[in-house]
């Protein structure tokens, strides 16, 4: 409810005797530090016969100090009396604040319990809420007075206003800690894919889209990230040309432009690729080729403040208008996670087709660094697996430093075809067994041959780059198939698995992380603790290494691992496997080292870790 003018200007009033008070009070304060300060020096400098001389004049300054402290403790009674509601509230706001503030500091600084702090934030959320509440009824009055009051106060109300906001906004961050919106979260997510456009603007089809979903880092604000489709090049009209200029009957790529927007009935700015690909589809001339080259491209051009009581959604043509003041187009913010959970029986099994590529998904996992993902094995076309290509990119690098000397066999890597490069290396290096293009970068084989030509890369770091993730808020099932809400890549789990958050969740006893892989139904993560003196001595005897370079490596077995196969003392996957055993290295569930942790606790920890960069 707006406050009256006659409650707003009783308002003014407390605020304008209150802080006479204030300032008369630390005059007044400020005085007594001086006169302290004075005889404290007399004291320190002057020698007892000096002291003695000016006894009359420190007997006077005594008692002026009294007198100051009698007044001081008088108006003290008198502020506490009337001392506006806002300043109560923002001093037990700080009572609040100033511990857990201290609490975050000290998990950053020593990895103090994670639970204990997250149990103190908890307990806070009834006071703090009550808390946010009334201070912001009083910005409410604050701002109302900015645009009533007489000038000579504007300074006063002004300063008030900011430290209700600073405060503020500490009290929000904490109480969204202690209780994380999934609902909103969970809404915002629903709106991905659907088109954007301006309240008042124009019905045309927009180009504009909700591409994401983020929180502000001060955890204050949902945002919808908008993005826009890139135009189409001219290098991409000159390929459509090639595969449907006949059957347009289209003399050049200029032509065939021309005949689009005639057929189509748009204008240029609305030639985008998604408008062609659905246009082709409806006239049945959409191979899957030109599915692939008319893939869209989106570029993030600002953020929207989720806000449901002032968005337009238009469920039924998949749109929502927003309106100028809910643009943000400057803000640190991180992505939300995926909080979308689907009935196992429905996808783990299925096939998702993302370009050339299908998809095979083993399982659905919660992972802390994005949410719940689909956890997928990439297949191509020929249904062979295949890694990510920034693998396969850094896989070749190292393959080209190990020299020519290593692998004669090297004479050029074609860097416009990185997959074939690596095939043809893999076929010409392990040629004793024959193999064809098809197979040839099965993780198997691939492994065999860094073995072979003592390339140090660990089998579950190969795994790794063949299993990707994709948040399943970019899925839905539509009859029972499922598609993506918008054209995205899923990442190689090497990508989304953080080795400091897993081993955070791991255990202290555990060191490192090999590397990840996938099994139907989990993920598994390969663990490993430091080797003990004893370990170390028997896997260097009976692997002829040198203990100081194992001592080196700091008794780490993901080193020993290296070092092995670098030195070509393991020959196959079969004694790699019997070697991983030897220095003790576990393969664990990632849903037994996750735990029973729920929605709740995991926003929790995913709000927290995200936002310990803030400010303030």
């Amino acid at each position: 409810m707006t406050a009256t003018n006659k409650e707003l200007s009783r308002f003014l009033q407390d605020i304008i005797e209150y802080k006479k008070r204030v300032n008369k009070f630390q005059r007044l304060e400020n005085e007594m530090r001086y006169l302290d300060k004075l005889l404290e020096l007399a004291r320190r400098n002057l020698s007892l016969r000096e002291l003695d001389e000016l006894i009359d004049y420190i007997a006077k300054i005594r008692k002026r100090i009294d007198e100051l402290g009698g007044i001081c403790e008088k108006i003290r009674e008198e502020l506490t009396a009337i001392e506006p509601e806002y300043i109560k509230k923002l001093s037990k706001a700080r009572e609040i604040i100033i511990p857990l503030k201290n609490e975050l500091a000290n998990l950053l600084r020593s990895g103090a319990l994670l639970e204990k702090v997250i149990n103190k934030i908890v307990s806070t959320y009834d006071e703090l809420s009550e808390i946010i509440k009334d201070l912001r009824k009083s910005l409410e009055k604050m701002e109302a007075l900015e645009e009533q009051a007489p000038k000579e106060y504007l300074e006063v109300i002004e300063n008030e206003r900011m430290r209700i906001k600073e405060v503020l906004k500490d009290a929000i961050f904490f109480s969204v800690l202690a209780k994380p919106p999934i609902r909103k979260i969970k809404d915002a997510w629903n709106l991905l894919g659907y088109s954007v456009s301006l309240k008042g603007g124009s019905n045309e089809k927009s180009s504009m889209i909700v591409s994401g979903v983020y929180i502000s880092r001060d955890l204050s604000t949902i945002l919808l990230e908008i993005s826009k489709e890139r135009s189409i090049s001219p290098d991409l009209f000159e390929e459509l040309y090639k595969h449907i200029g006949i059957e347009f009957g289209a003399k050049d790529p200029e032509d065939l432009k021309q005949k689009l927007l005639s057929e189509m009935g748009i204008s240029e700015e609305q030639l985008l690729a998604s408008h062609i690909r659905e246009f082709l589809k409806e006239r049945k001339f959409l191979s899957k080729e030109l599915e692939v080259l008319l893939k869209p491209q989106y570029t993030r051009i600002e953020f929207v403040q989720y806000d449901p009581e002032r968005l337009i959604i238009e469920e039924d043509q998949r749109n929502i208008r927003i309106s100028e003041d809910l643009i943000i187009r400057e803000v640190d913010a991180f992505k939300a996670p995926s909080l979308r959970v689907f009935d196992s029986s429905e996808i783990i099994g299925a096939r998702l087709a993302i370009d050339n590529y299908n998809y095979i998904i083993y399982t659905q996992e919660l992972l802390p660094e994005r949410g719940f993902c689909l956890i997928m094995l990439k297949r191509n076309e020929k249904g062979e697996p295949e890694p990510a290509l920034s693998f396969v990119k850094s896989l070749l690098e190292i393959v080209q430093k190990h020299g020519r000397k290593a692998l004669p066999f090297i004479k050029r890597i074609d860097k416009s075809d990185l997959l074939w490069s690596l095939r043809l290396l893999v076929m010409r290096g392990l040629k004793e067994l024959n193999l064809t293009e098809t197979i040839a970068l099965r993780p198997s084989y691939l492994f065999s041959f860094c073995l072979k030509y003592r390339i140090p890369v660990l089998y579950e770091e190969i795994l790794e780059n063949y299993f990707h993730a994709l948040p399943t808020e970019f899925i839905e099932l539509v009859n029972g198939k499922l598609k993506l809400k918008l054209p995205i890549d899923p990442e190689p789990l090497s990508r989304v698995i953080s080795k400091k958050n897993m081993l955070s969740y791991a255990g202290k006893e555990f060191i490192d992380l090999i590397g990840v892989s996938a099994i139907r139904g989990d993920v598994i993560l390969h663990l490993v603790k430091r080797l003990s003196e004893e370990e170390l001595t028997r896997i260097c005897a009976e692997y002829d290494l040198d203990e100081k370079i194992v001592r080196i490596a700091g008794y780490n077995p993901k080193r020993v691992l290296r070092i092995l196969i670098y030195k070509g003392r393991i020959k196959s996957l079969q004694e790699y496997r019997s070697v991983k055993e030897k220095l003790g290295i576990k393969s664990v569930k990632l849903s037994e080292i996750l735990g029973d942790i729920n929605e709740e606790d995991f926003l929790r920890r995913f709000l927290l870790r995200n936002s310990m960069l803030r400010g303030g």
